[in-house]
């Protein structure tokens, strides 16, 4: 997932396409018009994916890695995080929600799944992304700085 000057999804698509299109011609784009969010879906290693990126975009703000992502149903959601999660437990939940097609708060998100999961917080985060009718979700650790790292 990445992150854009609202207005400027498809510009950033077209970038991201004409970038990975030569190692990955099976890569899929979704473009969020108006909401500064674009997709990317690719058979390509995360780390050769966004070093590809990095330096190819002019208009991307963000580059996010997820582990994985479902349609954006509680249900799916909870199966897609359990992939994600494995056996782990002492883990904390942050969801953010753009669009309203999932029709919960990210509070309510959040909560959810810790009641569902049984998870009990920790310094490991959940992170749930909710993009209209995509949900993308990705383990991190909390840095000393309160910043997120990918594990």
């Amino acid at each position: 997932m990445l992150t854009t000057d609202v207005g400027k999804e498809r510009w950033t698509a077209w970038e991201v396409i004409d970038t990975i299109f030569p190692y990955d011609t099976k890569a899929y784009v979704r473009a969020f018009n108006d909401r500064g969010v674009v997709l990317v879906w690719s058979r390509l290693p995360s780390h050769q994916l966004i070093e590809l990126l990095t330096g190819r975009l002019t208009r991307a703000h963000r580059l996010v890695e997820l582990d994985d992502a479902s349609p954006a149903r509680l249900r799916d959601i909870i199966v897609s995080a359990r992939r994600v999660l494995r056996d782990l437990k002492e883990v904390s939940v942050e969801s953010r929600i753009r669009g309203n097609y999932l029709e919960v708060s990210e509070e309510e998100l959040s909560r959810i799944l810790m009641d569902k999961l049984g998870l009990i917080g920790g310094e490991v985060k959940l992170v749930v992304e909710v993009v209209w009718d995509v949900a993308g979700i990705s383990l991190r650790t909390v840095r000393s700085d309160n910043s997120l790292r990918l594990i």
